[in-house]
């Protein structure tokens, strides 16, 4: 079972290249009118609960809204049957011209290269995205229905834009209860997610409603950046901070994927593991880290002196202390 970290600050996301090598990056379809709208339905939009949407909420042609209050509407509006029904069909040509494109079987491991890609199981686990480039864009295609499962993290590295991953299903959309999410999700279906699961991207339905249950979908998403951790030293206590900045505070962090370092670590050793972070938003950020556990030096043994640029550099990072502080519970 994964650990739990809490903390007050923001992130980035960061993971190792991939070894597979897919095709081109897809050219970015233009969403129109639909590009301000979080949520999009065209039958209902329901949400229970304290849902919170950053960005446009509409519906058309239906009418059902339910939920808004409790549910909070930020960066945007819920908006009237027009500008509903205008992003309704620039949607439609959106996801024509995603289902136009032919598709690639998932890499079976490793983070995923920008390209097309067919998807048919169930997305479960931790599926990280290599965002390395200004232009890359995914593209997942579900002939079906698209399922995510519970407690499941998809998330974009090294920087990529959250708005660059496209999800088109042609049957309805399923996220599970806890699941976090990166991109636009364009289905024929019902768009459901399950409790506490969180978007960052866009939800547009254009054939069928969207379920929401004390959710968060953001269409706004600024970079979030996490500081790296030093090694740590056998016998010694591991206890460190880590500066964030970027988001919208308060933020929740949590063990996504790997081990973390014991509190004393007793013998030399590797950890590697994976932090995603949500802010109040919504929005998400992951760092993927590698820590060292290296041996104690021996007593009386000689340790080298810090001077001139080094000693400076060494004071700067002492002052500068952490913006937050993470604590392993669970």
């Amino acid at each position: 079972m994964l650990s739990r970290w809490y903390s007050r600050g923001p992130l980035v996301l960061v993971t190792a290249l991939a070894s597979f090598q897919g095709e081109a990056s897809p050219a970015r379809p233009s969403l129109g009118t639909a590009a301000s709208f979080a949520v999009l339905g065209h039958s209902f939009v329901r949400s229970s609960g304290l849902t919170v949407v950053s960005g446009n909420v509409g519906i058309s042609p239906g009418r059902e809204r339910d939920g808004f209050p409790p549910g909070v509407v930020r960066l945007g509006k819920v908006v009237d049957e027009g500008m509903s029904k205008e992003a309704q069909r620039d949607a439609a040509v959106a996801y024509e011209a995603l289902a136009s494109l032919p598709c690639d079987a998932l890499p079976s491991a490793g983070a995923v290269p920008p390209g097309v890609y067919c998807v048919s199981a169930p997305i479960a686990g931790v599926m990280t995205l290599d965002g390395a480039g200004s232009d890359t864009a995914w593209v997942f295609r579900a002939e079906g229905p698209l399922v995510v499962d519970a407690e499941t993290a998809v998330a974009v590295t090294d920087g990529g834009d959250h708005g660059a991953v496209y999800w088109q299903a042609a049957g309805p959309v399923s996220l599970g209860a806890g699941s976090v999410v990166a991109g636009n999700i364009l289905a024929r279906g019902d768009i459901t997610f399950g409790r506490g699961a969180s978007l960052s991207g866009r939800a547009l339905s254009l054939g069928g409603g969207v379920t929401l249950e004390e959710n968060n979908v953001s269409l706004c998403c600024p970079p979030i950046a996490l500081s790296g951790l030093s090694d740590g030293i056998v016998n010694t206590p591991y206890a460190q901070s880590i500066a964030a900045s970027g988001g919208v505070a308060p933020y929740t962090f949590r063990l996504i994927e790997g081990s973390l370092p014991p509190g004393i670590p007793a013998a030399p050793g590797h950890y590697a593991f994976t932090i995603m972070g949500t802010d109040a938003l919504g929005c998400q950020g992951t760092r993927s880290y590698l820590v060292r556990i290296r041996p104690a030096i021996p007593a009386g043994a000689e340790v080298p002196m810090l001077s001139g640029t080094g000693l400076f550099a060494l004071l700067l990072l002492t002052a500068g202390a952490a913006l937050f502080a993470m604590r392993r519970i669970g």
